[in-house]
């Protein structure tokens, strides 16, 4: 309100007759719009709102890697839930944060499988009542064919089936690393590492694409390397995108966990969190080569790693509902704390529940530094 107007209203002597009609009319603007306000506040009640009661519900998370090779060895103190590659899957019943004691609810009589159409290639059952079942990795020797689409099913005594589909994709082609170089770097110096200074290895690599069709891709970069003490650790790294003759964007790879460090109030704190990918849509990519420079950055104090003994670069064809998942995630956590977006619906391909299920196929580029970098 501006006060300078009102006080203007009421010395009538220092106003004319024309002056004072607008000044009026924005008082009384003014006064309706306090009014209709006082109305809305009046009409609440000072209950608090809750949002409805929702069934409960399967929640699936499974991102299997027909083509992973990966072992991790994480030998790091307090190493927590870490999971060691891209074979497993999860399940768990859904809750609401109102009822947090949910989350020790039981799967009770739970069993799941995948088939091909034709006959099942893969049974889990148990008779047992389990919380949750969230390490649980696909066994090595499982083959999934390109091409083809698999069914999954899951079930428990109480709650209703969930089922997903999902076509297997080609692997990616052309993989190509050009070149890599390491370089020394400046950082901002933070009250928990006081550290200004750090390296990276700057890769510039390529593949094959046909924007014509349909295809999705993840990229993942993950190493090995030693600490300060010498103590060997092998997993994913964060990394950024330099380059790129295409958009793309970060989100992250559900299932994969990555071990840094993060500064909170001149305080370390971690060290896990979920690894991040990021992700192409093949349609975007403005020729039949996808260029890339991306970035490993390391010892900076946060990184598990100070010397860099070798890096393995993963690129992933994806099925579009992983993609489309994904999408979702990014867009959540980028509109994160701001009260006018819009509301974000995490849709996956579990129906009856939620989720996602992604068969996928992938490629890599191993580069082995010596000496260490």
């Amino acid at each position: 309100m501006n006060h300078n107007n009102i006080y203007q209203i009421f010395i009538f002597g220092k106003i004319s007759p024309n002056q004072f009609k607008p000044s009026l009319r924005k008082l009384v603007q003014i006064n309706a719009t306090i009014f209709i306000v006082f109305m809305l506040f009046s009409c609440e009640n000072n209950e608090t709102y809750y949002r409805p009661n929702l069934p409960e519900k399967l929640c699936c998370i499974g991102i299997i890697d027909v083509d992973d090779t990966s072992k991790f060895s994480f030998s790091l103190r307090d190493i927590r839930d870490i999971r060691n590659s891209t074979r497993y899957i999860t399940f768990e019943k859904s809750f609401q944060s109102e009822y947090p004691n949910e989350k020790t609810d039981s799967l009770r009589d739970f069993s799941f499988k995948i088939s091909n159409g034709s006959e099942n290639v893969f049974n889990f059952t148990t008779d047992s009542s389990i919380r949750n079942l969230l390490k649980l990795e696909i066994p090595a020797n499982l083959t999934f064919y390109s091409g083809m689409t698999y069914l999954l099913t899951a079930r428990e005594r109480d709650l209703p089936e969930i089922s997903a589909l999902v076509t297997v994709p080609e692997p990616p082609i052309g993989l190509v690393l050009k070149s890599f170089k390491k370089e020394v770097v400046q950082v901002n110096p933070s009250s928990c590492t006081g550290r200004n200074i750090a390296s990276t290895v700057v890769f510039d690599i390529s593949f094959n694409n046909n924007f014509e069709s349909k295809h999705y891709y993840m990229i993942i970069v993950e190493g090995e390397g030693r600490n300060a003490s010498l103590i060997p650790y092998s997993g994913p790294l964060d990394f950024s995108i330099l380059e790129i003759n295409s958009p793309g964007f970060f989100a992250e790879m559900q299932g994969l966990n990555t071990y840094h460090w993060i500064c909170k109030n001149g305080t370390l704190y971690g060290p896990i969190s979920q690894t991040l990918g990021y992700f192409i849509d093949g349609s975007k990519i403005t020729s039949d080569v996808c260029n890339i420079k991306l970035s490993v950055l390391y010892n900076d104090g946060y990184s598990p790693v100070e010397k860099l003994t070798s890096a393995k670069i993963k690129l992933m064809s994806i099925p579009v509902e992983l993609y489309n998942f994904e999408k979702i995630l990014h867009v959540y956590d980028r509109n994160l704390g701001d009260p006018f977006t819009e509301p974000i619906y995490l849709n996956g391909n579990i129906k009856g529940g939620n989720g996602v299920f992604a068969i996928c196929r992938s490629g890599e580029l191993i580069i082995k530094f010596s000496p260490w970098y």
